[in-house]
């Protein structure tokens, strides 16, 4: 585990914790948390193979390329079809900056991961685990 982002979602009281794997992907947690007893209990957990995504889209990635940090864009609740949209961005060190959408169902499991945005680096350097995003632009620390 490299780095992890959490979102809180008011509308169904629970939380998603995004949690990098350093060579796999991401592992997604979705709890709630009960103030009273405190305690959290989880309630899915989701796993996405950014290796696999990358080789089905014909995107070689390099053996040693890992994924550093994650930061959600936005997340965006369908009250009718009770499902969320989440747009998150995934920097790796030795590799690219990836921008993906997740679509959860009504469940909380995953249906589908877009991959919507490359953002290309001119050279292959090693990053720190951190994303800062705001007025539009994004920098990661190097």
């Amino acid at each position: 585990i490299v780095n992890a982002e959490l979102v809180y979602h008011g509308s169904t009281d629970v939380y998603r914790l995004y949690i990098t794997d350093i060579v796999k992907g991401l592992l997604v947690i979705e709890f709630s948390y009960q103030k009273e007893a405190k305690q959290i209990t989880v309630l899915h957990r989701n796993f996405i193979d950014i290796p696999k995504i990358l080789s089905e889209q014909h995107k070689k990635i390099p053996y040693d390329a890992t994924f550093q940090a994650v930061k959600i864009l936005s997340s965006q609740y369908d009250s009718v079809d009770k499902s969320y949209t989440e747009k998150i961005l995934v920097s790796t060190g030795l590799y690219h900056t990836l921008q993906f959408k997740v679509l959860f169902g009504f469940d909380s499991n995953i249906k589908q991961v877009i991959l919507t945005k490359v953002y290309l680096r001119y050279a292959f350097y090693n990053i720190d685990d951190v994303i800062h995003i705001g007025n539009g632009l994004m920098a990661i620390q190097q």
